[in-house]
């Protein structure tokens, strides 16, 4: 388990479905995904699938936000390796909060602190955030966590580009000062 000052960051328990189940159905929350909003059995085969442990990387996986004060899950940190979307050495962030949880400052704790992760326990080259430019808010997290736009990227079966964020080490480092 990972801390931040009001947040923890866990592996996953099975009790978690329902407020992934609300997470994932909801249309503002998920506007920006690739798949839209997900029904019970696809939210069901994500927890599973989460359930695993990754082997190997100490910090690659999707992360539950529990917040300290009350125990509840508002959403979700991940970093994944970034090899086919990025360069080699990238290392992904993703997250992802309940409607509720917004502009409370959740976000950026629980991103901060996997990018640190990031940067210890994989040694990774950069971190980096692929974001719809339309999704400002998200934008606006990455900017927030010193990451920079370095490029439009186009995946299959998309009809408008992402745009690339980009962290590396010694970046990282001077932002956190």
């Amino acid at each position: 388990m990972l801390e931040t000052s009001r947040p923890f960051l866990r592996k996953w328990r099975r009790e978690d479905i329902t407020v992934l189940s609300e997470l994932f159905a909801d249309p503002e929350v998920m506007k920006y995904s690739d798949d839209g909003p997900r029904n019970g059995a696809q939210v069901s085969a994500w927890l599973q699938e989460q359930l695993k442990d990754i082997q190997g990387h100490e910090a690659f996986g999707y992360r539950a936000i529990e917040l300290k004060a009350t125990g509840q899950v508002i959403g979700y940190v991940s970093l994944s390796n970034a090899a086919a979307r990025g360069e080699t050495g990238d290392v992904e962030l993703g997250i992802r909060l309940i409607r509720g949880a917004w502009r409370q400052g959740y976000a950026t704790e629980a991103a901060r602190r996997m990018i640190d992760l990031a940067f210890e326990c994989e040694n990774a080259m950069r971190v980096i955030g692929i974001v719809d430019p339309e999704n400002v808010k998200s934008v606006r997290l990455l900017r927030k966590l010193g990451m920079t736009f370095e490029r439009e990227v186009v995946f299959e079966g998309y009809d408008h580009p992402d745009h690339l964020y980009a962290l590396d080490r010694k970046s990282a480092t001077a932002h956190a000062r």
